[in-house]
This record gives C-alpha cells, structure tokens and sequence, in this order.
C-alpha cells in the first residue's frame, strides 16, 4: 500500500485498512503526521500574524513552545475530529442501509486523512487567526482553493471507502458520502 494509491483514490488502500495486521501503525503514522502538519501550520500562521495569544506577543514567545505546544494540541485535535468524523461515517454507513462495522470505518477513516492535507493551511489559518483581524498571511489566495479539493478527495475517498467496508454500489456509496457532507455543513452553520 502506497501513499500515492491514496491519492490516486483507488479502492486498495481501504482494503489495506481492514485487512492489513499492519494498518494500526500506518493508523498511527496518519494521526501523528496529520496532527504534527497541522500544528506546524498553525504556529507558523502564528508567527506570520505576529498576534497575541491569551495576551502574550506571539514574537515572545520561545519558538519551541510555539511550535512544541502547537505541534501536541493538533495531534490531540485530529485524535479528536477522527473520531467524530468515524462515529459521523458510521451513521451515514448504517442509514445507507450497511452493516456498520464501526471498526473498519475506523481504520478506513484514518486513511482518509492524507487526503485532508490540502486543506490544513485554510483550518490553520482560521485557527491562527481566531479572534484577531483578518491579516494577509502568505500565499493566502491558495488556502481556499486547496481545502475545496480536499474536500472533494475526501468526500471520493469517503465513497470508497463505504464501498469497501459496507459491501454497496458506488451509487449507494456516493449517497452515504453526500449524506455525510449535508450533515457536516449543516452543523458548520450552525456553529
């Protein structure tokens, strides 16, 4: 299983999930670098905002507990929004009409993250930024963009990924993973 067969949205990888005695590491390796990217991202923003945290300059702020504390929250931050994003999968897999079976949507959601990456610089920016005003941060044109294709690989590897756990068509599985979408947003809004 190569991380390019992620991308390339074949159905192996979660095939790879469920059957793999190793996919727990490679579970693993998706939350921690996913988490530590987001992190970096954010302390970066940070830094690049030149805000306050909490009251403190952000330029006070030893880099190493900038980017350490930053870095250790965002693991903890993905541990936390893959669970919520695997129980969500399961209630779309069971209204589908599939078995469920919460621990193969575990794995296969965990191999969705990779597919999250592009968008990590828009949710970083948003967190950065997060009761300041809104300063040009670089490349900042691109964030946009690059989170609206995460999204669209997320929700085609969501797709495959019902496919291979819930043992439905493409077109039953598309539905689940537009149910999911229509869910998300409407919590998005409402938050």
């Amino acid at each position: 299983m190569l991380l390019l067969d992620i991308f390339l949205l074949r159905l192996a990888p979660y095939r790879h999930a469920c059957e793999s005695p190793r996919a727990g590491l490679y579970i693993g390796a998706f939350l921690v670098v996913t988490g530590t990217l987001y992190g970096l991202l954010v302390a970066a923003l940070q830094r690049s905002a030149a805000g306050m945290i909490q009251g403190i300059g952000v330029a006070d702020i030893p880099a190493w507990a900038l980017f350490g504390g930053n870095v250790l929250s965002g693991i903890v931050v993905t541990i936390m929004v893959h669970v919520g994003i695997t129980f969500l999968a399961w209630l779309m897999a069971r209204a589908i009409g599939g078995p469920g079976i919460l621990a193969a949507i575990y794995r296969c959601t965990a191999y969705l993250l990779p597919l999250t990456w592009p968008a990590l610089p828009q949710v970083a920016r948003k967190t950065a930024l997060a009761g300041q005003q809104p300063v040009p941060l670089p490349y900042d044109v691109l964030y946009l963009p690059l989170a609206v294709v995460a999204l669209s690989l997320f929700l085609i590897g969501l797709t495959n990924a019902y496919v291979v756990t819930q043992g439905k068509g493409v077109a039953r599985a598309a539905f689940g993973a537009a149910l999911f979408a229509l869910f998300t947003l409407s919590i998005l809004l409402i938050a």
